[in-house]
């Protein structure tokens, strides 16, 4: 039986204590008992031999054996006690039990070979012809011509046996008392220190769970109450301790939290042990639990820095289309390493684009720039006044087109910017009218049916001047890449929102180009985009002034099929 439980072994412990105690003490007091009664038989059966060996020994001198043997018996009759004379020759000449003459020599017998050296003896041994165990005291007797012979008195041990039972007995009483009373000693005793054990075995597993509020109320008046006091104060410093601890790690956490840049720890075997919630959101959105930096980036561009450490280092990483400065430095008193990612994905942008714009800007501008310069050449020589006005048609319109580019180009650059919206409320009618007004001409020189629709009475409040931008930019674009047919315009209020569709019958586009119509310069057919006078720019500042009004532009096309703009403007509050 397994034995899990403190105040089990407490009491089991107790209890064996006390039952060896107890067994201890019944054992010697039963072994005392029995020698005491050996000695006290003892002495009796020397007293009885002293009182008969005179009346014997004047027998003896007599010669007179028969009268010996009458005499012992009938001296010990009726009582337990056994009379022995035996001659020098080990001859049996009286027994008060037996018949002399049917009893083997007695020489050899321990008792009595010591008694005819002259010495009392006592001896306890097996009777040969009783065939029992029996005490012998021996003794020497003398007649007058000094001819020894052995008086032997002797007692069964369990007559002594029985004499010793009722004290055995009480003995035996008193080791059940005192079993009794270890039990209940012992039960009281282990049930109280295991009552208070499992207090303070409570009490610990509460603050291995954090609760620092614990405290043990053991009032035993011993060392487990000095434990428990021990214990209160440890749970009250440890308080304190976890709670300055966690004031840190809170201002920690805020401080990493706030941090915009991602911010990774690892160990030295390059597990991420803490990440902030930039670098959640950036590379990982799972907890971490055995994960390695290797898994989430291309661990040779880190390697090469960790392990050539030598003091805090900065360099360039990209991933998924975005840009990183990474600095790294080791955690002192450490071997792990903080990483820093510095997101200049817009600042690479920005120079990309400052690149393209750089390119583009130069591209758009040296081809009417080029025009230019030759014809100014051709009309420094030619005299033809025809020629020359032919040569300052192309002039005028190249310069036309410088105008249109810059113009633009400053559009552009105000709706990125972000500038604040004017905001008016007006009736699309009259806005519709304008256009009309605007493109009519332009329109009836292709031989395009131009046509424009909307309820009398739907108003919008917005910005009235650059919605007439987005107007013109793709009214412009439908007539130059219309060459016959029609552009329509119609206009829709649907829940709060202004819907604008502008479908045409022209060339259409190729299904790849819609996701890129929108960007800054990008032109599908550049020869007819020169030949119409288009700059590239339309398009992209359509998108960014509907981006300002939170609205949304979609476009629909398809090769040789025409192509349908939609543009959703909501409703803004007036100022």
């Amino acid at each position: 039986m397994k034995i899990n439980s403190l105040s089990k072994k407490l009491f089991f412990s107790y209890l064996l204590k006390a039952l060896f105690i107890g067994v201890l003490f019944v054992v010697a007091a039963n072994y005392n008992v029995k020698a005491n009664n050996m000695r006290i038989f003892t002495n009796m059966l020397t007293t009885d031999g002293k009182i008969i060996s005179s009346d014997i020994a004047e027998l003896f001198n007599g010669g007179k054996y028969k009268e010996i043997d009458d005499y012992v018996k009938r001296n010990v009759k009726g009582t337990s006690i056994r009379i022995t004379v035996i001659n020098a020759s080990g001859n049996v000449i009286a027994d008060s039990l037996k018949n002399p003459k049917d009893m083997e020599n007695h020489l050899n017998r321990e008792e009595v070979s010591s008694a005819f050296n002259g010495k009392d003896s006592v001896s306890v041994r097996r009777s040969v012809t009783l065939n029992e165990d029996l005490l012998y005291v021996a003794m020497p007797l003398y007649n007058k011509n000094n001819e020894v012979a052995v008086l032997r008195m002797s007692m069964p041990l369990k007559n002594i046996s029985v004499f010793s039972y009722e004290f055995i007995s009480r003995n035996y009483l008193m080791l059940v008392i005192i079993i009794a009373f270890s039990l209940i000693v012992s039960f009281f005793l282990s049930r109280t220190v295991g009552k208070n054990t499992m207090k303070l075995k409570n009490a610990f597993e509460e603050l291995s769970k954090g609760n620092f509020n614990i405290r043990s109320d053991i009032k035993s008046g011993d060392e487990l109450e000095e434990l428990s006091n021990t214990f209160n104060i440890m749970s009250e410093q440890m308080y304190e301790t976890f709670k300055q601890t966690d004031n840190a790690r809170d201002e920690l956490d805020k401080i990493i939290s706030s941090v915009s840049d991602a911010i990774m720890v690892i160990d030295g075997a390059g597990k991420i042990i803490l990440a902030n919630k930039s670098f959640l959101e950036q590379f990982w959105q799972a907890a971490f639990k055995d994960v390695y930096y290797w898994q989430l980036f291309d661990g040779k561009i880190f390697d090469s820095h960790i392990k050539n450490y030598e003091r805090p280092s900065t360099f360039l990483f990209d991933r998924k289309n975005k840009y990183y400065s990474c600095t790294i430095a080791r955690i002192k008193s450490e071997s792990g390493f903080v990483i820093v990612f510095h997101d200049i994905t817009d600042m690479k942008n920005i120079e990309s684009f400052k690149k393209d714009l750089v390119g583009n800007v130069s591209h758009e501008l040296k081809t009417p720039l080029a025009s230019i310069k030759l014809y100014l050449e051709l009309s420094e020589e030619e005299n033809n006044i025809e020629t020359l006005k032919r040569h300052l048609a192309v002039i005028s319109k190249n310069t036309q087109r410088l105008s249109d580019i810059v113009n633009d180009l400053m559009t552009l650059s105000a709706t990125e910017n972000k500038r604040a919206l004017t905001l008016e409320k007006f009736r699309l009618k009259d806005l519709f009218a304008q256009m009309q007004v605007l493109f009519q001409e332009k329109a009836a020189a292709k031989n395009i049916k131009l046509s424009f629709e909307c309820a009398q009475n739907v108003t919008l409040t917005a910005d009235k001047f650059r919605l007439s931008q987005v107007l013109s930019n793709v009214i412009d674009n439908a007539l130059r890449y219309t060459e016959k047919g029609s552009v329509s315009v119609w206009a829709s209020l649907e829940n709060n929102i202004a819907v604008f569709k502008i479908k045409d019958t022209g060339i259409g586009m190729a299904k790849e180009h819609l996701d890129k119509i929108f960007e800054r310069f990008y032109v599908i057919d550049k020869s007819r985009s020169r030949k119409t006078g288009g700059t590239g720019l339309g398009l992209s500042i359509v998108k960014h002034i509907v981006d300002l009004h939170g609205g949304v532009v979609k476009v629909e096309s398809s090769l040789n099929e025409g192509t349908v703009f939609t543009i959703q403007i909501p409703q803004l509050p007036s100022k």
